[in-house]
């Protein structure tokens, strides 16, 4: 064959399929193999192409700040300023290293994540049973596959022994799929090609041969890992902080022009004129923006991680917290994932049995007098021990507890929570060897809705022993078993009596399970053998609402955050859970199926989707319509999801958010966050993390501005009033450092403030009126103390004129930031010492400053030593910004609310 890819395999017969992958049974020979290898390459999913890092250095320039600076750079140069422009570039140096750092480390942490391919399968060649890393195997190989395995590729079976494997990472299904060799239609759902097995799925039961017939990239896992590891859009945060940084460009380049020409209109010389405008451009770009900001984030990610919610992307620290809807589902994510049996239910009895998950320990007591049955009592009721025999043979299922606390499940969880309801009788296969052995074992069959076991008796007798829907299982059984030890015909009264218990336990959102049995006489078991069954009893079995999630639901609905449910169960389950939830209120009934919506139109979707908040039985390809439904009418989507069929609906996501536990590595590499424990609630508090850190974004940003506009403003101010320049680029890029980067840094640290999750209508502009007002008014008050300052020392002590000014404007930052770190509580209420960071930061900051003004770094600064009480004076004087914020907020605070 010269490719992969052949997609109608299953519409093949063994035969063909050998001829088509040039195989034989016996095994492909090693010279076989290497030629394979040389023509498809490796079973190993192609990596996404890494960009060089010195393109990525590169990129780090690609921003308009920068570009402007890069510009000031070279003209500095040109005019002899080397000391200006190499300060300079050695701030855009050490930003553009920061942000190449973070990336890398973003980088090496997806790679740790990057595992798609098993390491190991066993395979015949040359009639030799080998077990080889699975990325040697080919198309051709025959393949061998026992329960527990996980499937390394697409192969087409050819021999099976009550073969199932679990498909639910890929196709959504939840049950395992019994699987055959019965050939198909070429057109055949992927669902339904009963005699094919899929790379990256797990054998649940019983053994299997197969044929490799597609490896790597061209598998149907491949196929969808290409899909979802193309480049991705830019994030909203991405494209916020891209106009935000062209805003400024515009206002810097703005202002650089006017003073340009106000000093050409003064008379002032060309290459002094260019210089004032290279002044004013300094001290309009934020060269520790950027800095912050990524550290804004990487802390912000940092924090999530503590709560268990692991960043693989920094934008989305921002982006989660912007979010208006959460998609979710439901199995481990508000559920704990745990099949609970919690009721037992005979003809002579209804026992509660208690613990929940997949503890061990438990108790069964009456459902009426609440009496405890004591461990000496459990086999004192024939029904009973039916039932707890039944559930412990007719199952495939282990549940062990390992040293380090961790619980590991091997088999459908349905079965393990049988399994843990034997255990709490301390039944289990090998204490009931001496009665039971088991002969035949057929797994569950998703169309019989059924499992059988063929067990032998120590009198040489046979039993065959199943456990199922109850409905079904109800419709295939003509006897009932009784306390009497005895098998009585089941009765039309009899029969309706368990149809309504049916009917009503399932009204509780559980999952009902009915346990049979009958004499057998055969060594195998065929599908006509599930007939003539004697009824035992119903077992209910719940995945428990985590104890968390209503309180996250509640928080999400204060914060104007609408949760949708879009689960496989059927509607009255998915209902059930999401009113214990608290998705939906007790009286709501609004629930779509899969089927409900087939006929629907893209006009009549969209309506529902403004509505309801559950859907039933939903498919991956359900759910991605219903996302971009929703994103076309505006909304911001956090989404949920592990299987591998959730990949493009997780790409599609504003945020995707993956299972840490038990998701697929695709659903991971297609997300933005990752969560360790599986569970909703870490999704609100990493919601309030980023409400949190976007705050501090925006309080960031905001403070910038204002020290952008003051600066500027006072640059042209000065000109107007003495016709100079008070400043030269390098004192404004020591202001930069001293107050933005050195102080501002502080922003990073700060913690919320306590209305994250109560804010309905959450406000996601980094300016926005409400904020400009007052960073408007702030820079104003700046900017007029410092001219003022200016204009008297120049007139009267001409020698401190510059130094004094710039002090008045740095002190005026120091009380500016105060100021920001709350757009709307007084910073009393905040606590002025409150950030330990801040006050390092300060602490640092006048240090730094003392030592520009008393210390041989003035000389390189040109600050002139100015007499303590002057520089006392000025730091008093400064303080009126704080004053003026402070009386803004008292009168007009709640207008700053976002």
């Amino acid at each position: 064959m010269s490719t992969q890819n052949n997609l109608h395999y299953h519409s093949l017969s063994i035969p063909e399929v050998l001829i088509e992958t040039d195989s034989n049974l016996q095994g492909l020979s090693q010279t076989q193999v290497y030629q394979k290898q040389n023509q498809f390459g490796l079973n190993q999913l192609t990596k996404k192409k890494t960009t060089p890092w010195f393109v990525r250095f590169l990129n780090q320039f690609n921003n308009p700040l920068v570009i402007i600076l890069l510009v000031v750079i070279a003209l500095s140069f040109a005019l002899g300023k080397i000391m200006d422009a190499s300060v300079i570039l050695a701030v855009v140096l050490v930003n553009a290293a920061i942000g190449f750092w973070q990336e890398l480390k973003g980088e090496a942490s997806m790679n740790s994540l990057k595992s798609l391919i098993v390491p190991t399968a066993k395979v015949f060649r040359d009639n030799n049973i080998l077990q080889i890393d699975s990325k040697e195997l080919v198309i051709g190989d025959i393949l061998i596959l026992e329960e527990g395995d996980k499937i390394p590729a697409d192969c087409r079976l050819y021999e099976v022994k009550n073969f199932s494997t679990a498909e639910s990472s890929l196709t959504g299904e939840s049950y395992t799929i019994p699987k055959n060799l019965q050939l198909l239609d070429s057109k055949a759902d992927l669902g339904d090609r009963k005699n094919m097995a899929w790379s990256g799925t797990f054998v649940a039961g019983g053994s299997a041969k197969a044929i490799i017939v597609n490896t790597g990239d061209c598998t149907i896992v491949g196929n969808i890992a290409k899909a979802i590891l193309s480049e991705s859009n830019p994030s909203d945060f991405t494209k916020k902080i891209g106009i935000l940084g062209q805003q400024i460009a515009v206002i810097a380049l703005a202002f650089a022009v006017v003073n340009f020409a106000v000093a050409a209109w003064l008379g002032g010389k060309l290459e002094d004129n260019i210089l004032f405008a290279i002044g004013s451009l300094v001290s309009g770009i934020p060269e520790g923006l950027p800095a912050i900001l990524t550290l804004v984030l990487a802390i912000g990610a940092n924090q999530m991680a503590v709560k268990n919610a692991i960043v693989r992307k920094l934008d989305s620290t921002e982006t989660i917290g912007s979010i208006n809807i959460i998609a979710t589902d439901k199995t481990g994510t508000l559920t704990q994932n745990t099949m609970t049996v919690n009721e037992v239910v005979t003809n002579s009895e209804t026992l509660k049995v208690s613990g929940e998950g997949w503890s061990f320990d438990g108790n069964f007591r009456y459902l009426n007098s609440g009496y405890i049955v004591q461990q000496n009592e459990i086999f004192d009721n024939p029904v009973r021990t039916k039932i707890l025999e039944i559930a412990t043979m007719c199952n495939k299922a282990t549940v062990e507890h390992l040293d380090n606390g961790e619980v590991k499940v091997i088999g459908d969880p349905t079965e393990a929570g049988l399994f843990v309801l034997a255990k709490k009788a301390d039944l289990t296969k090998v204490s009931l060897s001496t009665k039971y052995s088991i002969i035949d074992d057929f797994p569950f069959n998703s169309n019989l809705k059924m499992r059988g076991t063929v067990v032998g008796l120590n009198d040489s007798s046979k039993e065959f022993f199943v456990v199922g829907a109850a409905e079904q299982v109800l419709a295939n059984c003509v006897s009932e078993f009784f306390i009497s030890n005895t098998v009585e015909i089941l009765t039309t009264s009899q029969r309706l009596y368990w149809e309504s218990k049916i009917e009503q336990m399932s009204q509780g959102g559980v999952r009902i399970l009915a346990l049979a049995y009958k004499k057998f006489d055969k060594l195998e078991v065929q599908v006509e053998d599930f007939n003539n069954l004697n009824f035992v009893g119903l077992v209910a079995l719940f995945d428990p609402i985590r104890l968390e999630v209503p309180q996250a639901i509640q928080d999400c609905q204060n914060a104007g955050i609408r949760v949708i449910m879009m689960t496989g169960d059927h509607k009255a389950t998915a209902l059930t859970i999401a009113k214990t939830a608290g998705i939906i209120d007790q009286d709501v009934t609004e629930v779509y199926s899969e089927q409900d919506l087939l006929d629907k139109t893209e006009s009549e979707l969209s309506k529902i989707t403004e509505t309801c908040n559950v859907f039933a039985r939903c498919t991956p390809e359900r759910k991605l319509q219903i996302l971009k439904l929703l994103q076309a009418q505006g909304k911001i989507v956090a989404m949920t999801g592990d299987g591998v069929n959730d990949g493009p609906a997780l790409k599609q996501a504003n945020v995707g958010i993956a299972m840490g536990k038990d998701g697929t590595d695709i659903a991971r590499e297609s997300s933005e966050i990752i969560l360790a424990d599986d569970n909703f609630a870490t999704i609100v508090k990493a919601i309030k993390q980023g409400r949190v850190m976007f705050g501090n974004i925006q309080k960031a940003c905001n403070l910038s501005l204002c020290r952008t506009l003051a600066g500027m403003t006072t640059l042209l101010g000065a000109t107007l009033i003495v016709s100079d320049l008070p400043f030269s680029s390098t004192q404004l890029l020591w202001l930069n450092l001293i107050t933005e980067t050195i102080i501002g840094i502080g922003i990073a640290f700060e913690k919320g403030e306590g209305h994250e999750l109560g804010t309905k209508h959450y406000n996601t502009s980094i300016l926005n009126p409400k904020i400009t007002l007052f960073v408007i008014l702030n820079a104003v008050v700046m900017t007029i103390i410092t001219l003022v300052t200016y204009w008297f020392l120049h007139v009267y002590y001409p020698t401190f004129a510059s130094t004094g000014a710039f002090l008045v404007l740095y002190f005026s930052q120091f009380w500016n930031l105060l100021n920001f770190r709350s757009l709307h509580f007084s910073a009393f209420k905040k606590g002025l010492f409150s950030n330990k960071v801040i006050n390092i930061g300060l602490g640092v900051s006048i240090v730094l400053q003392i030592m520009a003004i008393y210390s041989p770094l003035s000389n390189f600064l040109k600050f002139n030593s100015l007499p303590i009480e002057l520089f006392v004076i000025l730091f008093l004087i400064s303080i009126l910004v704080f004053v003026s914020g402070e009386v803004y907020k008292h009168f007009f605070g709640g207008k700053l609310k976002v």
